[in-house]
């Protein structure tokens, strides 16, 4: 292989997790020659267009593994580095995958501009798998567990469903009201995508955000066996994490706290299968059964907040910055519910519910930045509810 001397220029981006935001890290150029009495050597020249210090070199920028010997390049024909004209295919081979790039010989003291096919590195991503270098959308994907089906349909059909047989209802027997107080668990599903990218980068798992939810709801009855809710319900969580391959300049991990809080505002529709009470004796005489058990479906909305504070890596040259990002929003609620009352009195029964709702946000802002543009946040979970209700 013929001496060369060549400058390499390298420009390599990161992104956080599995956020697919690309972001530029640095510019590298470096000398690299060959010398048959010496062999390989390289030479950090620039770092993003300023030249490198004494503190500065090859083996700090980049690491990894340096290549020896002798090396052959793929194209058209066979090209070396000592031609004096040609034109070839460089293999730039690592853990992460392989990128393809192309190159043209000039004769004589040949500059080569070397960059990945696709702008960037894997540079501060041991996490991802082969399958994201190059990154790309489908990879991504396949780790999902399907799109959020949009519930905005399903609450207008079931507004006018209810819209429809209100009047029907109302001739079939007195109403009878109700308000009920409840506190509950709520597990967030946690199967979008900045779920997945939240658990990849940081110390964290979408079961963390498992917390207790508060509610009350004004029920009032429409016959025997039918009733309307009208609900209010409220969650707040706040999990502090790490990032998982960064650490500060002491060896600290990086902290951060991120908080969900969701306020559904919802309305459903109960169907009481047994009837709240049946008729007995000669002169019809009602009893109120022991328990009373409903099935409903509902929806409504959901307001939602989310913010993360603390300690972030962040910048071309990464570096620890403090922040507070924060996004909210109105989004459409659907659920389902079973659950049963067990009189206590006259006027007072004890309650048990389950419940499981469907929604989903889009986190804006500066979190574009962040995660990427339209991230989706599923707000889907289930819950769990023991109360109170108080008749009149």
């Amino acid at each position: 292989m013929p001496d060369y001397l060549v400058k390499q220029n390298i420009t390599r981006s990161h992104a956080f997790g599995q956020s697919k935001n690309w972001l530029p890290y640095d510019r590298l150029s470096i000398a690299v020659s060959y010398r048959q009495s010496a062999g390989e050597d390289y030479k950090l020249l620039t770092v993003n267009g300023i030249p490198a210090n004494e503190d500065q070199n090859y083996n700090m920028k980049l690491g990894g593994t340096i290549s020896t010997g002798d090396f052959a390049t793929l194209g058209s024909g066979h090209v070396t580095l000592g031609d004096a004209q040609g034109a070839g295919t460089f293999l730039y081979t690592s853990a992460s995958g392989t990128s393809t790039n192309d190159f043209d010989a000039a004769a004589g003291g040949a500059i080569f501009n070397l960059a990945a096919a696709n702008g960037s590195f894997p540079l501060f991503a041991p996490w991802l798998g082969a399958c994201n270098f190059p990154p790309h959308r489908d990879c991504f994907e396949c780790r999902r567990r399907g799109p959020m089906r949009r519930p905005g349909l399903l609450v207008f059909g079931f507004l006018a469903l209810s819209a429809s047989i209100v009047p029907a209802m109302a001739q079939s027997g007195r109403a009878q009201d109700s308000m009920r107080f409840r506190v509950g668990w709520f597990a967030p599903t946690g199967t979008s995508e900045f779920w997945t990218a939240n658990e990849a980068t940081f110390s964290m798992d979408h079961s963390d955000f498992d917390d207790w939810m508060f509610g009350a709801s004004y029920v009032t009855s429409v016959g025997n066996h039918f009733e309307f809710g009208f609900n209010a319900d409220y969650y707040d969580s706040t999990v502090r994490s790490e990032y998982r391959d960064f650490v500060d300049q002491n060896n600290n991990p990086i902290l951060h706290d991120s908080t969900l809080k969701l306020l559904p505002l919802t309305i459903d529709l109960r169907l009481l299968p047994g009837g709240r009470y049946k008729e007995t004796g000669e002169y019809g005489n009602r009893n109120v059964r022991k328990p009373v058990v409903w099935l409903g479906v509902g929806g409504g909305g959901n307001l939602w907040r989310y913010e993360e504070q603390g300690d972030f890596v962040g910048g071309v040259v990464p570096t620890v910055i403090s922040d507070r990002i924060t996004d909210d929003g109105f989004v459409p609620e659907v659920h389902a519910m079973i659950g049963f009352e067990l009189p206590a009195g006259p006027n007072f029964a004890w309650t048990a519910e389950a419940r499981y709702s469907w929604s989903e946000a889009e986190l804006g802002g500066r979190f574009d930045d962040v995660y990427g543009p339209n991230t989706k946040v599923d707000l889907s979970g289930g819950s769990l509810f023991a109360g109170l209700s108080y008749q009149f």
